[in-house]
């Protein structure tokens, strides 16, 4: 399907309601040309009215004084030069072609005393008075109905209705038609001024293609116009996330390589000497140092694989049984646990709910249970235990190990740093990818001394539905 440019959809948006305002101002003008019109011919009337009956008053008079006694009423016949009136009236703009536009009736009592030629039927009865519509030969006609009491007579004047809808006609016309003329000239000039506003637009997309990888300067915003701040504050959130993923891509790179560096050229080492010995017990020596390292550099992979997984999960907060997560990783660690001989229990509120992203809680713990694990000696014994605490719950992570001096413990929680490598292999992530969790999760972590004063107690605060979170 073809996809149309930003200008040409806001073109055909504009452009049918300029054409419907167009319309809409056609008909109020057509509207009030009509009443217009119709006040101004209805206002003739009456003047006109008046002046029959000025121009007509010694025929009046004449008719009504009985010297004239004919059934038969007096017509007047603007075409022939029977008399001043009539020659007057003939002259007069408002009576021209009087016999297909105008006519007038003019009444005493119930007889009609004299009419135009093309007057209504002598058979069609006086209107009411004021003004009237009537239907007559096909044509509507305006009337209106004057009484005059001192005369005692009736005046009646009309006129086509036809006159008055040629004005209006033409009067829309001469109003509308230039409208309608100026349109294309209109249409190009909208075309015009939204592409020149879109000028911005075009200028943000090539500000935007110009980005590298190696530039991810925020954009500048104070010459946006204000309506496309939300978009630009976007993409430079956008870029903010782009250049922190791209940091920790490179940084994950370089720590990678140096964490395994030093394991992958001992194991690089020891195949060597396996080749080269013709020993069976040093042999059978450089297989256990082999499995040792390979296991060290299992363990420094996957330690570094937490830590980009961390740093790249799109966090779900939703409501976590927390017994059951630890019930659940101390039960994958059970072989571990068995093979040193270690006493690990689980203790608290079985029904504590925290509100947390299921997969960076799970991966907490599992560093927390890892390191008690790594550093508790043989037949040593771990303890866990969730506590309720304000709007959460406290989880304490307790081991009988070497512990942290609290001189150490601020850096025990920063990347890559290891305190003590003697007795434990590591790449000293461990308490520190719980320490990043920890803060996304918007919780709280502390490195304590156990009441039996030997060891690591690791204290963690987690929201719950109780704060209302």
């Amino acid at each position: 399907m073809k996809r149309h440019t930003l200008t040409w959809r806001l073109f055909i948006r504009i452009v049918p309601v300029i054409i419907m305002t167009i319309v809409l101002i056609g008909m109020l003008s057509y509207k009030s040309a009509v009443q217009e019109t119709g006040e101004t011919y209805d206002a003739q009337m009456s003047n006109n009215a008046n002046l029959m009956l000025s121009l007509l008053q010694d025929e009046i008079h004449e008719e009504v004084g009985g010297e004239r006694r004919d059934v038969v009423p007096y017509v007047v016949d603007f075409s022939k030069d029977r008399m001043n009136v009539s020659r007057y009236l003939a002259d007069r703009s408002d009576f021209r072609d009087e016999s297909s536009s105008h006519m007038f009736r003019i009444w005493h009592g119930k007889k009609l005393l004299m009419c135009s030629k093309n007057a209504l039927s002598s058979h069609s009865p006086q209107k009411k008075n004021g003004f009237s519509t009537v239907l007559y030969n096909g044509a509507a006609w305006r009337i209106l109905s004057m009484p005059v009491p001192k005369d005692g007579v009736i005046v009646e004047v009309g006129e086509k209705m036809s006159v008055r809808d040629e004005l209006v006609h033409q009067i829309f016309l001469d109003l509308f038609i230039p409208l309608l003329m100026i349109m294309p000239l209109v249409s190009f000039l909208i075309w015009g001024c939204i592409r020149n506003g879109l000028d911005v637009v075009r200028s943000l997309i090539r500000r935007i293609q110009e980005k590298s990888p190696e530039d991810l300067r925020q954009i500048e915003i104070d010459d946006v116009p204000s309506d496309l701040d939300p978009l630009v504050r976007s993409i430079n959130r956008l870029l903010v996330i782009l250049g922190q993923s791209l940091d920790a891509e490179r940084q994950f790179a370089d720590h990678a390589t140096h964490q395994l560096r030093t394991p992958l050229a001992g194991i690089r080492l020891q195949l060597q000497l396996l080749g080269q010995t013709t020993d069976e017990r040093e042999r059978k020596t450089l297989v256990q140092d082999l499995l040792a390292s390979t296991d060290r550099a299992s363990r420094q992979v996957s330690q570094l694989l937490r830590a980009a997984r961390m740093s790249h999960t799109e966090m779900r907060i939703q409501k976590i049984p927390l017994y059951a997560i630890c019930a659940s990783v101390i039960a994958d660690m059970g072989e571990i646990v068995r093979s040193k001989n270690l006493t690990v229990s689980l203790d608290g509120d079985e029904s504590a709910l925290v509100l947390a992203d299921e997969t960076l809680l799970r991966l907490m713990i599992e560093n927390i249970f890892e390191n008690a694990l790594k550093y508790t000696p043989e037949g040593g014994r771990i303890t866990m235990f969730i506590s309720p605490h304000k709007a959460g719950y406290h989880l304490t992570v307790e081991d009988n190990g070497p512990g942290i001096a609290p001189q150490n413990r601020a850096r025990a929680l920063r990347r890559f740093c290891r305190l003590d490598s003697r007795d434990t292999e590591g790449s000293g992530l461990g308490l520190a990818i719980v320490a990043e969790i920890i803060k996304k999760l918007g919780g709280e972590i502390a490195l304590e001394t156990p009441s039996a004063g030997k060891g690591l107690l690791v204290r963690l605060y987690l929201g719950s539905e109780i704060s209302g979170l």
